[in-house]
């Protein structure tokens, strides 16, 4: 029974892990995606494009 707990900790800490990975990944594209914007139209569109990415995320 201990094997079997240790086994789902480990599962769920490696699930988190690489959950923190990708939103910290999609967090720095996003702010790298921003970087060059110099129009608020350009800026509407890059926003729009990294909401779309988010959800998709999910």
């Amino acid at each position: 029974m201990s094997d079997k707990k240790e086994d789902t900790t480990r599962m769920i800490e490696k699930f988190a892990e690489n959950y923190q990975k990708r939103v910290a990944d999609l967090i720095e594209d996003t702010r790298k995606s921003l970087l060059g914007v110099k129009s608020l139209s350009s800026l509407r569109i890059k926003l729009h494009l990294a909401l779309r990415k988010a959800n998709d995320f999910r």
